[in-house]
């Protein structure tokens, strides 16, 4: 059986918070996109936002939700599958550089990126149109002198429209 060692290549772009505020110093000329999100059940709607978010820039960083907070903002019954899994598979999508734990403060039940957009300092913070902080977002934003780009959950042709919560209802009405 293989061990996680043997899949260096994607084990080396899962990396902690203090090795992402050296992104930044280890190219300071790239332009860096922050992307964020539960990634619970991966589906194509995430591939198409992760595509989108890395045509935006030359390093792309995603963020994935600790089990505890994904419980926090999703219920009991999730996550389906553990922070370990869905990093992993993540860091294994082809338009991702970098992946890491978002923090784990939560304020009004949603996560606050200021600690990660802090150190990352990225380029570009990346959120869906229908985030719940898309304000505070968009302020912390700007108080930081980082674009905020808002994208539009897309049908794709040839492609149904997902979302993690409907895959779950669709499972449990079968």
């Amino acid at each position: 059986m293989a061990s996680i060692s043997d899949f260096s290549s994607i084990e080396k772009k899962i990396i902690n918070l203090n090795k992402a505020s050296n992104i930044r110093k280890d190219n300071p000329k790239k332009k860096i996109a922050f992307i964020s999100g539960c990634f619970d059940i991966l589906h194509s709607g995430h591939a198409i936002m992760i595509n989108r978010a890395k045509e935006l820039a030359d390093i792309l960083v995603v963020g994935v939700g600790k089990d505890n907070v994904v419980r926090k903002l999703k219920g009991d019954s999730r996550p389906i599958n553990n922070e370990n899994d869905r990093i992993f598979l993540i860091a294994a999508m082809a338009d991702v550089d970098y992946t890491l734990f978002n923090q784990d403060r939560l304020e009004d039940n949603e996560i606050d990126f200021r600690e990660t957009l802090e150190e990352l300092k990225p380029d570009i913070f990346v959120i869906n149109d229908d985030n719940t902080r898309l304000q505070l977002n968009k302020k912390i934003c700007d108080e930081h002198g980082i674009k905020c780009v808002v994208l539009k959950r897309l049908n794709v042709k040839g492609l149904s429209f997902k979302s993690t919560t409907d895959i779950l209802k669709q499972l449990n009405s079968n």
